[in-house]
């Protein structure tokens, strides 16, 4: 199952008339109070690249898969490593990692991340002060497919994966937090 990652803004009074049809977001085109966006599969890369936490959890997935019989006790451990670790702003804004949840948002198998507006400014501040030169320097296109980071080739495709896959998408996110929070909107994001 590939699962894909909406951002939709929205004013905070809309968010309970999104309750009882939250399929709304992906009606062509979205209600009126509504802006909906997506970045493709690229929100995983960023949030390799922009995340310690993100490119931990990506190793420890990728090593269950290749080691089915990784001991439990270190299994363990990686967990517990895992778990101490920071969030992170900037994966919170990319993967929709939010606190706060809206049970009454309903995606099926996906889940829903909701941001207030006041979070959302912080979100957008966060992405802001992000790089093209932090996340290139944090490229590592052998490990990257050796994590299964989407869309993989990264060996023999990166630097053009990079640049005109991730960083367009990373600009689009940037500007979509950057107008949410001009505007006072809260943010969904859905995964479905």
């Amino acid at each position: 199952m590939s699962l894909i990652c909406y951002y939709v803004r929205l004013q905070p009074e809309f968010v309970p008339a999104l309750c009882p049809n939250p399929d709304a977001i992906f009606e062509e085109p979205p209600p009126d109070h509504l802006e909906v966006m997506d970045v493709d599969r690229a929100y995983e890369a960023l949030a390799w690249l922009a995340s310690p936490l993100k490119r931990a959890e990506a190793a420890h997935m990728a090593r269950l898969i290749r080691e089915p019989d990784w001991p439990d006790e270190d299994a363990d451990e990686s967990v517990a490593q895992l778990d101490a670790m920071a969030l992170g702003e900037a994966v919170a804004a990319i993967e929709g990692r939010a606190t706060e949840r809206i049970e009454a948002i309903n995606f099926g198998p996906g889940a829903a991340g909701f941001f207030p507006p006041q979070r959302v400014r912080a979100l957008s501040a966060t992405m802001n002060k992000l790089s093209e030169a932090e996340l290139r320097a944090r490229l590592d296109f052998k490990v990257m497919d050796e994590n299964d980071v989407v869309p993989g080739y990264w060996q023999e495709e990166g630097e053009d994966i990079f640049l005109s896959y991730v960083m367009p998408a990373f600009g689009r996110l940037r500007r979509f937090y950057a107008s949410a929070a001009a505007n006072g909107d809260a943010v969904i994001v859905a995964w479905t």
